[in-house]
């Protein structure tokens, strides 16, 4: 196994972030080095990692030596992986105990929370990170997941054909709003109990937990339209916070942190670009 080894390392922190980041994709071209409002998803995945106060150290597993150069640039620590893990067919489970194996026999100590944290989620926040930790701590669950809550409708077909409803009554309809809420995957951040997960394989066993995020901000990287799509809300959702202070972006070159000073009608946080050596020096409150 061969891993190129960076800081991407914090003294506090509990989980280890782990972001699979193939050179290959069906639905999108080399989706992972995709733009969305100037940035690649590469690029955003690893920023929301390093800012993550839960996340102890953060590693890249990919096969592509540009998506490599782009995690080595903001001084992630790279795991090649090799081409059968990188397979369309290859599990994402399969890309991350490979980078477990790797780092432990590079002499790493594996965190006893590990995180799959997926490039195709582009508006996700290092506080969507950290309450997938904090919950999976509160609840003592195994794994845990990101989630938005809906209220729709929701119908299927069943083996003869016919359309059944799933969540509720068509002979007795409620407001949508009276609906129990389901709630939907967002596929940005499955965390779970390192030495479970080795032995189960799978992200998801024993206890598992939901952590609730803004529907807002759960748009999915599958297919063309949806870069179309995210471009479009970039604009939108990725404006200062409301809160007092906030990261802010400066040049690519510098890539320095900074305070400003946030709009009051700003609808939501926001993840921008900050200098990765000073990555973790937290900011004065």
């Amino acid at each position: 196994m061969t891993i190129t080894s960076s800081s991407g390392h914090s003294s506090s922190g509990i989980a280890l972030a782990v972001i699979p980041a193939r050179g290959g994709s069906r639905g999108v071209p080399r989706k992972n080095l995709a733009l969305i409002g100037g940035r690649s998803l590469i690029d955003r995945a690893i920023c929301a990692c390093l800012q993550a106060s839960s996340v102890v150290r953060c590693v890249v597993s990919t096969d592509d030596p540009e998506i490599a150069a782009a995690a080595r640039e903001l001084d992630v620590s790279v795991v090649h992986r090799p081409p059968e893990l990188a397979a369309d067919a290859a599990s994402s489970e399969s890309a991350v105990l490979h980078a477990i194996e790797a780092l432990e026999s590079s002499g790493w100590d594996i965190p006893p929370i590990t995180l799959l944290v997926q490039c195709t989620s582009p508006f996700l926040l290092p506080a969507d990170i950290d309450l997938v930790v904090g919950t999976m701590e509160s609840e003592q669950a195994d794994t845990c997941l990101t989630v938005s809550r809906t209220h729709g409708f929701l119908w299927q077909r069943d083996q003869s054909g016919s359309t059944v409803a799933i969540n509720h009554n068509p002979a007795r309809r409620l407001p949508r709003q009276q609906l129990e809420p389901q709630f939907l995957e967002t596929g940005a951040v499955y965390g779970f109990r390192t030495v479970a997960f080795r032995h189960h394989q799978n992200r998801f066993f024993g206890r598992v937990a939901l952590a609730e995020v803004d529907p807002r901000r759960t748009v999915e990287i599958d297919e063309p339209v949806d870069l179309v799509v995210a471009e479009s809300l970039a604009a939108q959702l990725e404006v200062l916070p409301h809160t007092t202070q906030a990261y802010a972006p400066q040049t690519r070159a510098g890539r320095g942190r900074a305070l400003a000073d946030a709009t009051a009608d700003a609808p939501m946080p926001v993840l921008l670009p900050v200098g990765a050596q000073s990555l973790r020096s937290k900011v004065a409150q």
